[in-house]
C-alpha cells in the first residue's frame, strides 16, 4: 500500500481545458516525473525539456547544457532530485520543446495511500499527442502504458535501519528472495510497493508481538491482517489497497512456510489467508490468488474424482465409532446425503478440501446454502448439526481439519435449523421445488416443469429474506466471486485474442467482457456452459452497441475468444464450433461476415503466453 502524490498537470493555453491527474510514487525524480508526462500527454519524446519548481532558482533537465551561464537559476541533473519537496514548496512548471515551448503547470493535490500500481492516471481532459495531431484522451490506455512503463523500472528496495524486514522479518525477507517470489511481486508490484507491503504488515504484527517470525503464532498473524484491513477502510479505495497487500503478504507468508522460517507450514498458512479472504470477500474477490491449493493439498482434477474421494470419506464416516455419536434414530440415508452434500458444496462453492477449511466457509455453506437452497424436512434439519457435527471430527481424528471445525459446525446447524423455519430466507430455486412438490408436479417431466415455472414466475415470487439473514454470507457473495473470475479470466483471453490478432484496440477486450459477463449475469453460464441459442441472441445484443463499422471486428473477436478457449482445452471443439456457427448464423441481422483464429494459431498464442 504505497504512498503516493496525487498530482495535476496541466497543459497551458489550449483552447479546450488539457489536463492529467496522475497518482505517482513518493521517491519519484524529475527524470521519471518526465517520461511520465510523456506517457499520459501522448508525447513523442523528441525534444528537449525542463523542470522548474515554485522557488524558479533552479532547473532540472535530462542532459546538463555546458554553456549554460544563468547566474541566478542552477542547472541540476533530473535523476537525481525527487520532486516530493518542491511541490510540497508550491506549484511547479514543465517545458516540453523549447521551439514550440508547451507550458505545463503542475499542482500537488495531497499525499494519499493510493491502491492502484505506481504511477497511474486517475483522470484527465483534452487531447494528448499534440505533435502528430491530437488524439481524444483514453483513461485506460493511458493506465495501461504507465503500468508498463512503470515495470520496466529497475527495483530499488530503500530499507531503514529499523526496518521489520531487517529485523523481526530478515528470516521472510531472505526466503523471499531465494525462492524467486520476489521477482515475480516485480511483476506486478514497484519496489516502493512491496516494501511499504511489508513494512506495513511488520507494524501491525508489533502491536501483537515483538517476536520474530520463528515465533508467529497463526492467531497472532489473523488479527494482524484483520487490524490492517480496518485501518485501509479510512483511506481512498481501501478495499483495493487491502487485495494488493493480502496478495503480497500471502506470498510472503507461504515463502516464509516453505522455507521453515515460520512455526506454521503450507497449509497452515493457506488456511489461515483463504480464512482472510472468506471473511472479506468483497474486498479480495478480485483476486486470483494462487495459494488457493497448496502444493500438499489433493488437487481434484474432474468430477468423477471428486465424487470418488467424497464417497470414500463418507463410507469411512458411515464405519466410524464418531458415528455411533448420533442420536438414536437418525437414518442411515439421511447420513450419508447429508455428508456428501456438505463435501461437495464446499468444494463446488469454497473450491475447498478439508485440509484448507475455514470457519466463514462452514457457516457460509450450512449457514447459507442449505438454508436458501436445499429442501429439506423439519427432521431432517434437526439432524443437521448433529451430523455434521460428528463428521467434522471423524475428519479431525483423520488429521484432515482442525479440531475447532467440528463445534462450528454444530453450532452452524442449530442456526440453520432456526432460519430454515422461516421461508423468506428461502431462495427462487427452493421456493419452486417446494411448490412443484405441493403441485404434484414430476421433476423429471421437463414439459410440465417448464409449465408450471412460466406459470409460477407470473405471481408474487419476490425474494426478500428477513434482515438478519441478510447479515449472512450466502449466495449472493458466491455468485458475485463467481463473476470476478469469469470476468478477469475473460479479460487474459481478450487480451491473447488483441495479440495473436495484432489488434490493439481497446474494444476488443470490452466487447469480450461485455459478452462473458452479460451471458453470466442473465443465464448463470460460464463460456464452457453456453447454449448456442443464447450465444447468439446475447452476441447480437453486444454487436449492436458497437458502432455499425465496428461489428465486423467485433464478430471475429468473439469467434476467436471461443476458439482461444477450445484451444486451451477448457471447450470441446464440438462445442465451440456450435457457438461459432450460432454466432455466424447471426452475422445476417448485423451486417457483418467474421473470421476466427485457428486452434493452431490459439495454441501457438498460449504457448508464447507460458513462456
Amino acid at each position: 500500500m504505497p504512498q503516493a502524490l496525487i498530482i495535476n498537470v496541466t497543459l497551458k493555453d489550449q483552447p479546450q481545458p488539457t489536463w492529467r491527474r496522475l497518482a505517482v510514487a513518493t521517491d519519484t525524480t524529475y527524470a521519471q516525473l518526465h517520461e511520465i508526462i510523456q506517457i499520459a500527454f501522448g508525447w513523442t519524446n523528441s525534444h528537449l525539456w525542463a523542470f522548474t519548481p515554485a522557488s524558479k532558482d533552479r532547473q532540472y533537465v535530462g542532459q546538463l547544457d555546458p554553456d549554460w551561464q544563468n547566474a541566478t537559476v542552477k542547472q541540476l541533473p533530473a535523476a537525481e532530485a525527487a520532486i516530493a519537496d518542491d511541490l510540497n514548496q508550491g506549484d511547479g512548471g514543465y517545458e516540453y520543446d523549447f521551439g514550440a515551448s508547451w507550458q505545463h503547470e503542475i499542482k500537488l493535490e495531497e499525499t494519499r495511500w493510493e491502491s492502484w500500481l505506481l504511477p497511474t492516471c486517475l483522470d484527465g481532459a483534452g487531447a494528448g499527442a499534440l505533435e502528430t495531431g491530437g488524439q481524444a484522451f483514453d483513461r485506460g490506455a493511458t493506465v495501461m502504458a504507465l503500468n508498463d512503463w512503470g515495470n520496466t523500472q529497475k527495483p530499488t528496495f530503500v530499507l531503514q535501519p529499523d526496518s521489520p524486514l531487517l529485523t523481526t522479518m530478515a528470516a521472510g525477507w531472505q526466503a523471499l528472495q531465494e525462492t524467486g517470489a520476489l521477482d515475480d511481486l516485480l511483476t506486478d508490484y514497484t519496489a516502493g510497493a512491496i516494501t511499504a507491503i511489508l513494512e506495513t504488515l511488520g507494524a501491525a504484527m508489533r502491536q501483537e508481538t515483538a517476536a520474530p517470525m520463528a515465533q508467529w503464532q497463526a492467531k497472532q498473524i489473523d488479527t494482524a491482517l484483520r487490524a490492517v484491513h480496518d485501518q485501509t477502510q479510512a483511506h481512498p479505495q481501501g478495499e483495493h489497497q487491502y487485495a494488493f497487500f493480502v496478495e503480497v503478504v500471502a506470498t510472503f507468508l507461504l515463502c516464509a512456510a516453505d522455507r521453515n522460517v515460520l512455526p506454521l507450514n503450507v497449509s497452515q498458512v493457506t488456511k489461515l489467508v483463504t480464512g482472510i479472504k472468506a471473511a472479506y470477500p468483497d474486498e479480495l474477490g478480485v483476486l486470483e490468488m494462487g495459494f488457493d491449493t497448496p502444493d500438499d493439498v489433493p488437487v481434484i482434477a474432474n468430477e468423477d474424482d471428486l465424487r470418488a474421494l467424497i464417497k470414500g470419506w463418507t463410507a469411512d464416516f458411515l464405519a466410524s465409532r464418531e458415528k455411533q455419536l448420533l442420536p438414536v434414530g437418525v437414518p442411515a440415508k439421511t447420513v450419508y446425503d447429508l455428508t456428501k452434500m456438505f463435501a461437495e458444496v464446499m468444494y463446488e462453492r469454497m473450491a475447498q478440501t478439508p485440509e484448507v477449511w475455514t470457519i466463514e466457509g462452514v457457516w457460509e455453506v450450512i449457514g447459507g446454502y442449505f438454508v436458501s437452497n436445499v429442501i429439506l424436512t423439519d427432521k431432517e434439519f434437526q439432524y443437521l448439526g448433529p451430523v455434521l457435527s460428528a463428521f467434522c471430527k471423524y475428519l479431525y481424528r483423520a488429521q484432515l481439519i482442525d479440531e475447532d471445525l467440528s463445534g462450528e459446525v454444530a453450532d452452524a446447524g442449530v442456526q440453520a435449523a432456526l432460519l430454515s423455519r422461516d421461508e423468506a430466507n428461502f431462495g427462487p430455486a427452493k421456493k419452486i421445488g417446494l411448490a412443484m412438490g405441493e403441485a404434484g408436479v414430476d421433476p423429471q417431466d421437463k414439459a410440465a416443469v417448464r409449465t408450471f415455472i412460466d406459470r409460477y414466475n407470473q405471481g408474487d415470487t419476490g425474494y426478500e429474506p428477513q434482515a438478519d439473514y441478510l447479515d449472512w454470507p450466502h449466495t449472493a457473495k458466491w455468485q458475485h466471486g463467481v463473476a470476478t473470475r469469469i470476468h478477469k479470466a475473460a479479460v487474459k483471453n481478450a487480451q491473447a485474442v488483441a495479440k495473436q490478432l495484432q489488434d490493439q484496440d481497446h474494444a476488443l477486450i470490452d466487447t469480450v467482457c461485455a459478452m462473458v459477463d452479460r451471458m453470466y449475469a442473465d443465464h448463470a453460464q460460464s463460456a464452457q456452459k453456453w447454449e448456442p441459442e443464447t450465444t447468439a441472441e446475447t452476441a447480437q445484443q453486444v454487436l449492436k452497441s458497437l458502432p455499425s463499422a465496428q461489428r465486423d471486428a467485433g464478430l471475429t473477436w468473439l469467434t476467436t475468444y471461443l476458439t482461444v478457449l477450445q484451444a486451451n482445452s477448457s471447450m470441446s471443439k464440438k462445442k465451440m464450433q456450435a457457438l461459432q456457427a450460432a454466432l455466424q448464423e447471426g452475422r445476417a441481422h448485423l451486417g457483418v461476415s467474421g473470421r476466427k483464429l485457428t486452434k493452431k494459431q490459439a495454441k501457438r498464442l498460449l504457448k508464447k503466453r507460458r513462456k
